[in-house]
């Protein structure tokens, strides 16, 4: 704490400051939805067909799949609005990252998905925090970025940092999330809306 004398300029008594006063402030985040599954699916979605806004805050606080092969990576595609089915063109996306463990550094400019993980076993505990950004316009490419944390059960960690894009401005309504071999068995996650 500051402690403000007469040397500052001040003199007198303050007035106090009423809430009541304060106009145009944001509220931040805006929880739009919850996503609890948990079973056996080749995939699962999340719902980004959120009109009222642009920029969005995924946070999982539990990633799971069936297979325990070590070379795997966790996929996301979008789907535009008006489309009946997600986007996997072999040059409809690009990411890249870093796993903090080994020191590794990807690049990847043309793919057919995005990846918030790559070359693991998903039969781990996964959570992570995701920006999804300009999904909700159609002025700007999507972007996703991904700061992830694996929990070995058995102990130990690691960490990735991945951001994708996905290269169209038409507005983004569907994510799905899936792995590159075995099915995703849990998808703890809360979605909200960034206010603009």
């Amino acid at each position: 704490l500051i402690k403000l004398n007469a040397t500052q300029g001040l003199t007198g008594t303050l007035p106090a400051v009423s809430g009541a006063n304060l106009t145009n402030l944001s509220a931040g985040l805006t929880l739009l939805s919850t996503t609890n599954f948990s079973g056996s699916a080749s995939n699962t979605e999340i719902s980004l067909d959120h009109s009222s806004h642009e920029n969005f805050l995924l946070i999982c606080d539990y990633l799971e799949g069936s297979s325990s092969g070590s070379g795997e990576n966790c996929d996301v595609i979008f789907k535009r609005a008006g489309q009946s089915s997600f986007n996997t063109g072999s040059t409809d996306y690009g990411f890249g990252g870093s796993l903090h463990d080994t020191g590794t550094d990807f690049n990847v400019n043309q793919q057919n998905t995005m990846e918030i993980f790559r070359g693991s076993a998903p039969n781990c505990e996964f959570n992570f925090v995701m920006f999804l950004v300009g999904v909700g316009n159609t002025t700007s490419y999507s972007s996703i970025h991904t700061q992830l944390n694996k929990v070995d059960l058995g102990g130990g960690q690691s960490s990735y940092m991945i951001n994708g894009c996905f290269y169209s401005t038409e507005r983004v309504t569907d994510m799905q999330f899936s792995f590159t071999a075995g099915n995703v068995t849990k998808l703890q996650a809360k979605l909200y809306g960034l206010e603009e």
